[in-house]
């Protein structure tokens, strides 16, 4: 095997170790709502949006939560090692992208429910159509109504004005055309494999594209009105009625195209507060969830420093955990004989206080009290019990004192049987005497 191959090889096993070790929607899914503690009460965890979202070249699955119809929560989770980013950046910028997915993509559902989603290849097609029509046919019907107003300058100034409106209108729908295009695959793309450093961008083509519907849209009520105001010159001509209907069909506007442009300007005002609004509330909506998922973090930690399995508990005791060794501690069984009394009270105060400022949400507060109340309770389990060898079992002591009081009153009936006998027994009868 020459080296070539070798490196090839290597490079092959590289990258399936890789995909590999990549872990699932499923994974994530669990690592947020079962290998942890972030979720609470009534919470549930869902992969949405179900795609891989990237940020600094690296993929994340976006775990929501939500409770009922409400979103609460977000958790990104690396796709390489089942974990949440460390920075807070790092963190908002994925929950905004995420959230951003989730409102594009009802706003999609409903815009093409009715026939509104501007950002398409048909409607780039069709605007390609009304450049290509407006740059032929409508040039050479207003050079054929020329030659026939030529005893008409005031007519002739509006036509001109016609064609300055033609010639503006041609290159924008060009453009738009272009636009819509562009937007369309981007937003497609964007969708399919989100990158956090895309959304601006995908903001911006939107922005441009609502825009230059705007400007087209103008510009076609202004085209109208000078169309509107030539067929009444017609009209008003010495031109033989036949000529009038013909030069009136010729410079009326194509209506198939006009309506396009107007519905397409339609569907663009309907979508666009709420496409652009959604960037904005992703944004802010991101600080919030940020904060969320920061306090659900400390929650998590506390969460498992107070009742998660700890290691050193089980290697010095037989408990599983603080909790478990705090209930070792205070059971009724050993409570009152372990030998250091004074740290046991240290320890039920501590472990009281620690559950008490987590309940309450202070959780690292809850962390330090807990860290005391493990030192007390590992320091008492290792000083033992006052008297282990003669330390007896508090069901055996009553059992005993039930057996010697038995005793006692078995020795004390023995001893008192006559008197006991007389007390039981009928008195004897006294012979009868006759006279």
């Amino acid at each position: 095997m020459n080296l070539r191959s070798i490196v090839l090889l290597f490079a092959v096993c590289f990258l399936l170790s890789n995909a590999f070790a990549a872990i699932s929607g499923q994974e994530a899914l669990a690592f947020a709502s079962k290998n942890n503690y972030f979720l609470q009460g009534n919470e549930i965890a869902e992969i949405s949006p179900n795609v891989k979202i990237t940020h600094n070249s690296k993929a994340y699955w976006a775990v929501s939560i939500v409770s009922g119809d409400s979103l609460t929560g977000l958790i990104p989770v690396s796709v390489d090692s089942a974990s949440i980013p460390s920075k807070n950046t790092d963190r908002k910028k994925i929950i905004e992208t995420a959230y951003y997915l989730r409102s594009h993509d009802q706003i999609k559902r409903n815009a093409l429910q009715y026939d509104q989603w501007v950002f398409s290849s048909l409607n780039s097609k069709r605007m390609d159509e009304l450049a290509t029509k407006l740059k032929s046919e409508s040039s050479l019907d207003l050079t054929t109504i020329e030659s026939e107003l030529t005893d008409y300058p005031a007519l002739l100034g509006i036509l001109e004005e016609i064609k300055q409106d033609i010639e503006s209108m041609h290159p924008k729908a060009t453009a738009l055309a272009s636009e819509l295009s562009a937007t369309s695959s981007f937003e497609s793309n964007f969708y399919n494999n989100p990158d956090t450093s895309d959304l601006e961008t995908l903001k911006a083509k939107f922005e441009n594209a609502f825009g230059k519907i705007t400007v087209l849209e103008q510009e076609k009520t202004a085209y109208l009105l000078d169309v509107d105001e030539l067929l009444q010159g017609i009209a008003q001509t010495g031109l033989a009625i036949e000529t009038k209907q013909s030069l009136g069909a010729l410079a009326n506007a194509p209506q198939r195209e006009i309506a396009f442009v107007s519905g397409l300007s339609n569907s663009s005002a309907n979508l666009k507060d709420s496409l652009l609004g959604s960037f904005d509330t992703a944004l802010s909506r991101s600080q919030t969830l940020a904060d969320d998922l920061e306090t659900r973090i400390k929650r998590n930690n506390s969460y498992a420093v107070l009742y998660g399995q700890d290691n050193d508990i089980i290697e010095k005791t037989s408990a599983s955990s603080l909790e478990g060794l705090v209930g070792l501690v205070l059971s009724d069984e050993y409570q009152p004989y372990w030998k250091n009394q004074e740290e046991l009270a240290g320890m039920r105060d501590s472990w009281q206080k620690a559950e008490a400022y987590f309940k309450n949400g202070n959780f690292e507060t809850a962390v330090s009290f807990a860290a005391k109340t493990k030192k007390s309770a590992l320091k008492v389990h290792e000083d033992g019990f006052t008297e282990p060898d003669t330390m007896l079992d508090t069901d055996f002591l009553i059992t005993m004192a039930v057996l010697i009081i038995i005793l006692l009153i078995i020795l004390y009936a023995v001893k008192n049987r006559k008197k006991l006998f007389s007390l039981v027994s009928e008195p004897e009868e006294e012979p009868l005497e006759f006279d």
